[in-house]
């Protein structure tokens, strides 16, 4: 009698852990994606500038799925454009188009392994990259209030990055 009540007992467990493990469309950021919005909002601080708030739902979600279709080759060089503004598009849709204005993303090919040791320096690297360039640095300065960055793992070894910012108002 004990070994049935253990047997329905563990049948349940199992039931109601089954039932509460959801299909979800949750955002998994790697270390590099967070570097790199460290490293962004650090820059940014170094100048005065507004910390930007990472939004993982949205902006990050749109950000990977470009830098993972450039790096898997389902976006070609001659499409990039179009499918940026497939993705800006989505976060009007997503957002609230009235709710997001100054709409700006920067991307990046990274060549080498990206490490959870070195993940920091080489984000810092991408954003002073970015920051030596005179649109990207207006880019880095803009007026933003959130932003998401992605990043696509090729086959290779290289690594493409996509950054999107815009500035979300939220009017009541």
């Amino acid at each position: 009698m004990r070994t049935i009540r253990t047997i329905i007992t563990i049948l349940a467990l199992v039931a109601v852990s089954i039932s509460c493990d959801k299909d979800n469309d949750d955002i998994h950021i790697t270390g590099f994606e967070d570097q790199l919005h460290k490293a962004v909002n650090e820059y940014r601080v170094a100048r005065g500038l507004n910390e930007l708030a990472h939004n993982f739902d949205v902006l990050s979600r749109e950000s990977k799925a470009h830098a993972e279709g450039r790096a898997n080759g389902s976006i070609a060089d001659n499409m990039i454009q179009n499918d940026m503004n497939e993705r800006w598009h989505t976060v009007d849709d997503k957002l609230g188009v009235n709710n997001v204005t100054n709409q700006a993303n920067m991307g990046s090919i990274v060549t080498g392994d990206i490490t959870t040791g070195n993940a920091a320096s080489i984000a810092a690297q991408v954003v002073a990259n970015w920051a030596d360039n005179p649109s990207g640095k207006v880019l880095l300065e803009g007026d933003y209030t959130i932003h998401g960055p992605g990043e696509g793992k090729t086959s290779d070894g290289r690594t493409y990055v996509m950054h999107m910012m815009c500035k979300f108002t939220n009017p009541q």
